[in-house]
């Protein structure tokens, strides 16, 4: 079964003309931080982000330990 992590943007949707400003800070941070954990996709849909494994073995906790700390 794969696994993937959604983060859900919440207040981040009520942004006027700059919110994808906004996402693409947001998510430049979570490729930087998961840049020595593996190959990870990372896209956004309907104000939810995507953290998809390539590798579908790879175990998710240390992976959801550093979102968990990304600002922004």
């Amino acid at each position: 079964m794969k696994e993937i992590i959604l983060i859900k943007l919440g207040e981040m949707v009520l942004k006027g003309l700059n919110r994808r400003t906004f996402e693409d800070v947001l998510i430049k941070n979570i490729k930087r931080r998961l840049s020595g954990l593996g190959n990870f996709e990372v896209r956004t849909a309907q104000s939810t982000v995507y953290v998809i494994p390539e590798n579908e073995n790879m175990d998710l906790d240390p992976v959801v330990e550093k979102i968990g700390k990304i600002f922004g």
